[in-house]
């Protein structure tokens, strides 16, 4: 397609390429915009957010001053919503033969983006409680063993204990359902799943 050819509108009313671009940005501004009002979600702000539509309508990588130019903000602010990006693994720094700056491109995956933030919250939440729970049952036994203690007090540890100890059953399902969405096992799933809606909604349109 020669993209030099002036666009034609269902009216006939011609568009040079800078004006069909530019009408172009204006429908990709309604998906950038709705990802940067639910971004919130996980912990990025709205800017941040921006910066990830920017780079996911963007053909190639990109860098930081293009980022800048493009954003109108500074290398700082940029810098800042792209190692947020990265550490939430909806961005990748990727390299160019010849290009000396880092470059980024957008996980376009959305799929992959759940995963990627869901499975490291949970591997946090798995880390921090059970080192808790394994501390806490410690300082249980320890008062168990080391003091004479009331039988009202006993049985209120004892309570507790047990009560923590059936906590940690959740924590193994967490560390299940992370083997599971890392392994790709629980997406193949609900692709199957989503497939047959999919039938079954066409089957009804006809």
């Amino acid at each position: 397609m020669n993209h030099e050819n002036p666009a034609v509108s269902a009216s006939g009313e011609s568009l040079d390429e800078p004006a069909a671009m530019e009408k172009l940005d204006e429908v990709r501004s309604l998906v950038v915009n709705s990802i940067a009002q639910t971004m919130d979600h996980y912990g990025v702000s709205a800017t941040t957010a921006l910066l990830y539509g920017l780079m996911y309508f963007h053909d190639d990588p990109i860098t930081l001053d293009e980022m800048c130019t493009k954003m109108g903000m500074s290398k700082g602010s940029m810098s800042t919503g792209v190692r947020k990006l990265l550490e939430n693994r909806m961005v990748h720094r990727t390299f160019r033969p010849g290009e000396r700056k880092d470059l980024y491109r957008a996980e376009e995956d959305f799929y992959k983006n759940f995963i990627n933030f869901f499975c490291r919250k949970w591997e946090d939440e798995i880390t921090i409680n059970m080192k808790a729970i394994e501390e806490a049952q410690a300082a249980y036994d320890d008062l168990l063993q080391s003091y004479e203690l009331p039988l009202s007090v006993r049985r209120r540890i004892e309570k507790d204990r047990t009560k923590i100890e059936e906590s940690k059953e959740y924590y193994w399902f967490l560390e299940r359902l992370i083997d599971r969405c890392e392994s790709g096992e629980l997406l193949r799933w609900l692709s199957e799943d989503t497939d047959s809606e999919r039938r079954r909604r066409q089957g009804r349109g006809r």
